[in-house]
Protein backbone atom coordinates (compact mmCIF):
# COMPACT_ATOMS: atom_id res chain seq x y z
CA UNK A 1 0.00 0.00 0.00
CA UNK A 2 2.86 2.63 0.72
CA UNK A 3 4.60 1.97 -2.64
CA UNK A 4 1.21 2.18 -4.54
CA UNK A 5 1.39 5.79 -2.58
CA UNK A 6 4.54 6.54 -3.09
CA UNK A 7 4.04 5.65 -6.59
CA UNK A 8 0.86 7.95 -7.19
CA UNK A 9 2.85 10.96 -5.44
CA UNK A 10 5.65 10.79 -8.17
CA UNK A 11 2.78 10.18 -11.33
CA UNK A 12 1.04 13.50 -10.23
CA UNK A 13 4.64 15.49 -9.48
CA UNK A 14 5.06 14.15 -13.17
CA UNK A 15 2.12 15.69 -14.79
CA UNK A 16 2.25 18.42 -12.88
CA UNK A 17 5.89 18.97 -14.09
CA UNK A 18 4.79 18.58 -17.40
CA UNK A 19 1.69 21.02 -17.39
CA UNK A 20 4.39 23.93 -16.10
CA UNK A 21 6.89 22.59 -18.47
CA UNK A 22 9.84 22.49 -16.12
CA UNK A 23 12.20 19.62 -15.81
CA UNK A 24 12.24 17.46 -12.24
CA UNK A 25 15.56 19.15 -12.51
CA UNK A 26 14.36 22.51 -11.55
CA UNK A 27 12.13 21.09 -8.39
CA UNK A 28 15.19 19.49 -6.97
CA UNK A 29 16.98 22.85 -7.60
CA UNK A 30 14.32 25.18 -6.48
CA UNK A 31 14.24 22.60 -3.12
CA UNK A 32 17.64 23.28 -2.40
CA UNK A 33 17.55 26.61 -2.59
CA UNK A 34 14.51 27.33 -0.39
CA UNK A 35 16.33 24.50 1.89
CA UNK A 36 19.45 26.54 2.05
CA UNK A 37 16.85 29.78 3.08
CA UNK A 38 15.08 28.23 5.86
CA UNK A 39 18.09 26.81 7.41
CA UNK A 40 19.35 30.04 8.11
CA UNK A 41 15.84 30.22 10.42
CA UNK A 42 14.97 26.96 11.52
CA UNK A 43 16.48 23.29 12.29
CA UNK A 44 14.86 21.27 9.71
CA UNK A 45 14.06 17.82 10.57
CA UNK A 46 12.77 17.04 7.04
CA UNK A 47 13.58 18.37 3.33
CA UNK A 48 10.64 20.99 2.65
CA UNK A 49 7.56 19.45 -0.14
CA UNK A 50 6.90 22.29 -2.68
CA UNK A 51 4.08 21.76 -5.12
CA UNK A 52 3.71 24.48 -7.69
CA UNK A 53 0.45 24.95 -9.69
CA UNK A 54 -1.07 26.77 -12.42
CA UNK A 55 -3.42 29.61 -11.38
CA UNK A 56 -5.85 32.53 -13.62
CA UNK A 57 -3.38 34.95 -12.36
CA UNK A 58 -0.11 33.14 -12.52
CA UNK A 59 1.41 29.96 -10.20
CA UNK A 60 0.27 29.10 -7.21
CA UNK A 61 3.24 27.65 -4.73
CA UNK A 62 3.19 25.52 -1.51
CA UNK A 63 5.82 24.78 0.18
CA UNK A 64 5.21 22.61 3.59
CA UNK A 65 8.68 22.03 5.93
CA UNK A 66 8.85 20.85 9.62
CA UNK A 67 11.12 22.42 11.95
CA UNK A 68 12.57 21.15 15.25
CA UNK A 69 13.83 24.45 16.74
CA UNK A 70 13.64 28.23 15.44
CA UNK A 71 17.34 29.57 15.50
CA UNK A 72 18.27 32.88 17.11
CA UNK A 73 20.19 35.28 15.29
CA UNK A 74 21.10 38.93 15.35
CA UNK A 75 20.40 41.36 12.94
CA UNK A 76 22.85 43.55 11.36
CA UNK A 77 23.04 47.33 11.84
CA UNK A 78 23.29 49.01 8.14
CA UNK A 79 25.41 51.43 7.96
CA UNK A 80 23.75 54.01 6.42
CA UNK A 81 26.30 56.06 4.46
CA UNK A 82 26.55 53.16 2.27
CA UNK A 83 23.58 54.23 0.30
Amino acid sequence: MLKNNKNKIKLQSLLESDRLRVSDAYFEVFKKDLTVVLSDYVELSSLPTLKISKSVDGFNIELSAVATRLKKFSTIQQNTNDF
